[in-house]
């Protein structure tokens, strides 16, 4: 029965189009949407990495970034 239950919800998961803003929003507004399943938490972290990626060089505001150990 819980099988069942997370293939109709992986079916009919809400998606989220992942805009920049996102990486905005308070962390109780992102936690609700991965609770919801409208966005996965590596969704969240695809646009984190991607934004240090694109925004760090001139802001130099990551001082250590390991992103091995963040995708395990």
């Amino acid at each position: 029965a819980a099988r069942a239950r997370r293939r109709h919800r992986a079916r009919h998961r809400r998606h989220v189009v992942m805009t920049d803003g996102m990486a905005t929003w308070p962390a109780v507004r992102l936690a609700g949407a991965v609770r919801a399943k409208e966005v996965s938490s590596r969704e969240l972290l695809d646009l984190y990495l991607d934004r240090i990626d694109r925004l760090n060089g001139p802001v130099n505001a990551v001082v250590t970034l390991d992103v091995y150990r963040a995708r395990r």
